[in-house]
This record gives structure tokens, C-alpha cells and sequence, in this order.
């Protein structure tokens, strides 16, 4: 396994190594960027190359400088705070090599200690993550689009789509996301994500959004977990009230 530190972008030839898989991570938390390679380094797959993007700008930004310096015929997009299970490389090189060119990993929520947390980590839709691809996507559809600064890779999947490539999931492995996040960062995100919002329905058309992030289904998993758990109600109608008002801010 293979560790590159890139802060910049360099311009090379389309090449890459057969069979290799390049795990791209954006670094903000050294931190929590322990745990992240921690994780990647007990995976079963043996031929990996980890690219760790060291620079200010946005997520889009980080991630291509990361494409543009990696090697492997697969590509892997990882956040810091983001945790694999040991099969989840191997298993997505398998569904690759049936024909399929983005695997969707499913997601495991960690459960914070503090009740907003909590409450937060039930409304959040990230029930699967879809960042895994072969290259030959990129080269041909292009890379993120930095005019997003979230989203990005929401609207990278439609890209895809639309351009006939095939979407696969794994069956036993999991990516576990680090749920311990804010308010604040719930506020943050909500304003920065409602222009890409708006764009992606204006390309894409709201139906095939909608078809993407399963709407319906998060509003049914939020019910069915609150009824679960009633002591979270009044925490995340609070923070549902919180998102709503951020979204028509001026």
C-alpha cells in the first residue's frame, strides 16, 4: 500500500495501472484522518495506493487534483471522517469487473452521545454513498464540477447516468460516517447546498433528483426511527424547523 501527499495539480498522460485501486481523501482533521487509514489499511484488497489532498478549496477541487495524481484503474473517494470495512475495496473491484462502472456502498451511521447529535445523525439521508468508479468515467464524462460546492458528487452520479454507465451495490461491507456534526453545520450546509439544489433540478429534472436521493424512502426511515426512539421527536422537528428556515433565507 502506497501513501502520496499532493497539494497541487500536475498535468499527465491518461495512464493507469491495471488493477489498481487509488483511495482519494481530502485532508481537513488529522484526527480523524487517523482512523480513515487505519481503516484502509486492514482492507482485504491488496493492490491500493492512497492519495491524501492537502490544500485549501472546495471538495470538487480536492477531488480532482486527487484523480489527476492517482494511477490506479479504480478510483475511491473518501472524507476523512469516513470508515471502511475490511471487504469493501475487494467487493467493489468485484462488482467492476461484472461490467458495472459506479459501486454504491452502504452507510452505517455512528450514534453520538449528545441528543442534537443524535437527532441529527436520524435526518441525515446518507443511507449509501456512491465513490467508487472505474476510471475510464472520468475520462470520459470529465471530472467534478467546481461550480458545486457541495453536491458535487450527487451531480457527478447523474452525469454518469445519463451517460448510459451502469450503477452496482455491495452486499456485506459497510462505510461507517463519523454522525458527530453540529447545528451550526447543519445550518452551513443547508445554505451552501440549496443553490446545487437548484441547479441540479434545472439539469437533470427534479424527478430523476428525486429518484437518485430516494426522498420518499428517507422520510419513511425518519418516521420509523422516531417512533423507535420518541425522546428524539422534539430534537429533530427542532432541527427540521432550522433547515427549513435556512432554505428560503434571501
Amino acid at each position: 500500500m502506497h501513501v502520496k501527499n499532493t497539494r497541487q495539480t500536475a498535468d499527465k498522460e491518461c495512464s493507469y495501472i491495471p488493477g489498481l485501486v487509488s483511495i482519494i481523501i481530502p485532508v481537513h482533521n488529522r484526527n480523524k484522518l487517523a482512523n480513515c487509514l487505519k481503516a484502509v489499511e486492514t482492507q482485504t484488497y491488496p493492490k491500493i495506493e492512497i492519495i491524501l489532498v492537502e490544500f485549501k478549496g472546495l471538495p470538487a477541487e480536492k477531488r480532482n487534483i486527487g484523480f489527476i495524481a492517482s494511477e490506479g484503474e479504480y478510483v475511491y473517494f473518501l472524507d476523512e471522517d469516513e470508515y471502511i470495512s475490511p471487504t469493501v475495496v475487494d467487493e467493489c473491484v468485484k462488482k467492476a469487473r461484472e461490467g458495472y462502472d459506479m459501486i454504491t456502498v452502504p452507510v452505517v451511521k455512528s450514534v453520538p452521545n449528545e441528543y442534537l447529535a443524535r437527532c441529527i445523525a436520524i435526518i441525515r439521508e446518507s443511507t449509501y454513498k456512491t465513490m467508487f468508479f472505474r476510471r475510464e468515467v472520468f475520462e470520459n464524462i470529465g471530472l467534478f464540477d467546481p461550480k458545486y460546492k457541495l453536491c458535487d458528487d450527487i451531480e457527478i452520479r447523474l452525469r454518469a447516468l445519463n451517460a448510459g454507465y451502469k450503477i452496482s451495490s455491495i452486499e456485506t461491507g459497510n462505510l461507517v460516517h463519523d454522525e458527530h456534526v453540529t447545528v451550526t453545520d447543519i445550518l452551513r450546509k443547508t445554505l451552501l447546498s440549496r443553490k446545487a439544489f437548484t441547479i441540479i433540478g434545472k439539469t437533470y429534472g427534479r424527478e430523476a433528483y428525486q429518484k437518485l436521493v430516494r426522498t420518499q424512502y428517507h422520510r419513511r426511515r425518519i418516521l420509523r426511527e422516531l417512533l423507535a426512539s420518541p425522546a428524539q421527536i422534539l430534537g429533530v422537528v427542532l432541527i427540521m424547523l432550522v433547515r427549513f428556515i435556512a432554505r428560503r433565507i434571501p
